[in-house]
């Protein structure tokens, strides 16, 4: 079964893309609050993919992708912002593209789009 691990520090957000992928698609899903939580899962479990917001306390997404890109080459990932005040979102997925990402999605974002990706990227 194919294992995803989604980073999301916006609880309703978090429970929404675990439900979505868990119920909808069949997905065996760990959702973390930051990006220490998520090497900490990468570091006990192999995932699939991963699905990342950008902006999250503690180790933000451009953190995570860097660490997870020194270890991990080939781990698909896709980046989600909704940007921040004065940052936005554009800016953080364009710099997620830069650090190698293979997918970004703006919030709020279509769930087919994201599913669509999702298969795209675990089917790759």
């Amino acid at each position: 079964m194919t294992k995803i691990l989604v980073a999301e520090d916006d609880n309703s957000i978090r429970d929404i893309l675990k439900q979505m992928l868990e119920s909808q698609a069949g997905y065996n899903v760990r959702a973390v609050s930051n990006g220490d939580q998520a090497l900490a899962e990468m570091k006990s479990y192999r995932y699939d993919l991963m699905i990342t917001d950008i902006i999250m306390p503690g180790k933000d997404g451009i953190d995570l992708i860097i660490e997870t890109r020194k270890h991990n080459q080939s781990l698909p990932i896709i980046a989600i912002s909704g940007g921040l005040r004065n940052v936005k979102a554009e800016f953080n997925l364009d710099s997620a593209k830069m650090i190698g990402v293979d997918e970004v999605l703006q919030k709020p974002f279509d769930k087919f789009k994201l599913l669509a990706a999702v298969k795209r990227l675990v089917n790759a």
